[in-house]
């Protein structure tokens, strides 16, 4: 009879010590990260067309079609029909957005000009347009008291903010690295082995910063220096007073994207890794290697480096802190399109497929993390 009471009450020990077990498994399962708070359906959205400010979300399609929703609740706020076809991507001012389409055309451009637009972000009304000089690609960014254009062939073309012409300075060669713009200076890569970096009144004054290799990756850092990395997967810390590389580092492959935060400097490269890079001394913090191409960077949002792997439909939010990865996206209906996530308020994100617009948030979609 004892026997069988020692028995029942150890069997009762061990369920209650493999109950427990569970239960303290269960409370260490990480929570979510990322969660999907909104999508719609949208009709041919252009690669690389996004942008957003905490209010409205605006999205480019095919034909010249620009379009307005609202970032919470994604009700569309207004549809224009701009002609032609997308040359620049979108540029988000307090007024509105401002774009540039070119004529949709077979041949040469045969003297045929662009046309830039700012937007009137409430109304979805045009409040000026002017012409420039035709390009098959343009980068907008924001100027001191205006706009810089630059086109493919590095010409420079600052706006004031009512779209007259305050400077126009280049051709400086073809943009091989995507131009930054920080505080009232200008820098991109080209094809000749240079950095140029535009800055001054209008941006008039001009630096020439040569290199051995083609810049693919261009950023300025919050000390005014030069990160430049090259097809080779070299990086270099440039001082723009003296010219001369600090340090320099050495990825897998092409280095697609420089992004110079508080924790460190994040370098997306083609040999499928995120690094975070000392800015002191160019020494890795850490490195993550991900299941595909980071092609045009990532988004740095509430202590997290949020990427989209192109071809994988999926994305990552990697721990600032150590690299882990903290969460996964998928998209499994559409291909995703956008070539990086888009900040919309803190800590959300929108991102675009064939097919949809979707709003990520980390930690809850109420709007804080």
């Amino acid at each position: 009879m004892r026997s069988k009471r020692n028995v029942t009450w150890l069997s009762f020990l061990l369920l209650c010590t493999i109950g427990i077990g569970i239960a303290g498994q269960q409370e260490q399962q990480p929570s979510p990260v990322l969660g999907k708070c909104l999508g719609i359906g949208l009709a041919s959205p252009q690669s690389g067309m996004l942008a957003a400010n905490r209010d409205s979300i605006y999205v480019g399609s095919t034909n010249g079609v620009l379009s307005s929703y609202e970032s919470r609740v994604l009700t569309p706020e207004w549809r224009l029909e701009l002609g032609g076809e997308f040359g620049s991507d979108i540029l988000v001012l307090e007024e509105g957005p401002v774009v540039v389409t070119n004529p949709i055309r077979s041949g040469p451009p045969a003297g045929e000009e662009a046309t830039i637009r700012l937007i009137a972000g409430k109304t979805g009304v045009t409040s000026w347009s002017a012409k420039l000089p035709f390009s098959e690609k343009y980068y907008l960014g924001r100027s001191i008291g205006g706009i810089a254009v630059i086109s493919h062939d590095g010409l420079v073309t600052i706006l004031d903010r009512l779209g007259r012409r305050m400077s126009r300075n280049g051709p400086y060669g073809t943009v091989t690295a995507k131009p930054v713009f920080r505080a009232g200076r200008i820098a991109f890569g080209t094809g000749e082995k240079q950095v140029i970096v535009v800055s001054g009144p209008s941006e008039g004054s001009v630096t020439r910063v040569a290199l051995g290799m083609i810049p693919r990756a261009v950023a300025l850092t919050k000390k005014d220096d030069l990160l430049v990395g090259g097809e080779r997967g070299n990086l270099e810390h440039i001082e723009l007073e003296s010219g001369g590389a600090s340090w320099k580092f050495k990825t897998g492959a092409a280095v697609s994207s420089i992004v110079d935060t508080d924790a460190g400097i994040l370098v997306t490269s083609l040999d499928n890794f995120v690094y975070l890079i000392s800015d002191y001394n160019g020494n890795v913090i850490w490195k993550r290697r991900l299941p595909g191409r980071i092609l045009d960077g990532g988004v740095n949002l509430a202590g997290y480096f949020v990427v989209l792997i192109n071809g994988e439909n999926s994305g990552y939010a990697l721990d600032l802190a150590n690299g882990k990865i903290a969460d996964v996206f998928t998209s499994v209906d559409s291909d995703i399109i956008s070539g990086s996530p888009v900040p919309v308020r803190v800590g959300a994100f929108a991102v675009t497929t064939t097919g949809t617009l979707e709003i990520y948030a980390i930690g809850g979609c109420g709007g804080k993390p």
